[in-house]
């Protein structure tokens, strides 16, 4: 029987490649209907660091799920070696490292799919309310960082802390909240 770190790896780093051909059959595409690779936009060019945030995500939850992490059961850090307690708070980080890949790619795809409304909506009416929510999602992404980073747990050692005192992780809910 495979491990649940052993089974993360291969899904993960399997799909990984198909992520990759995507964005890669995207630009190719882009560059035969545009003829040039200068004529890209900046939707393409967003596309390709995608990528780069996407890799971001693959490594960073391998890390995480090779290591510990403060995610536990309570009182459970209590009973860690200093070893695992070192693991545990490098897991924790890795942790914060891939929340924010992730946000990065989640933010990213939403910029690109807000230009391609921009460049089907040119003309029309419903081109503003598309400015309207591609300005109301910079506000949100914006929100969502200084939120994250400065204010919903301070002070900031606390998102690896092992043992955590008291601090809740709204990563996932906050910027769900702000956005969707």
């Amino acid at each position: 029987m495979v491990s649940q770190v052993r089974s993360l790896e291969i899904e993960s780093w399997t799909l990984y490649p198909f992520g990759l051909v995507l964005v890669a059959a995207r630009i190719l595409s882009r560059r035969i209907l545009l003829g040039s690779w200068r004529k890209l936009q900046i939707d393409d060019w967003l596309m390709l660091f995608v990528c780069v945030t996407f890799t971001g995500v693959i490594v960073s939850v391998n890390q995480v799920s090779h290591n510990l992490s403060n995610y536990l059961p309570p009182g459970a850090a209590e009973k860690f070696t200093p070893e695992e307690k070192d693991n545990a708070i490098f897991g924790s980080k890795f942790v914060m490292v891939l929340e924010e890949f992730m946000l990065a790619n989640t933010w990213l795809c939403k910029a690109c799919l807000l230009m391609l409304y921009h460049h089907m909506t040119r003309g029309l009416k419903q081109n503003k309310l598309v400015k309207l929510v591609g300005a109301y999602c910079v506000f949100g992404y914006i929100l969502v960082q200084i939120l994250y980073l400065g204010v919903w747990c301070r002070p900031i050692q606390q998102y690896w802390q092992v043992p955590v005192d008291n601090c809740e992780y709204l990563m996932t809910h906050g910027d769900r909240a702000v956005t969707d």
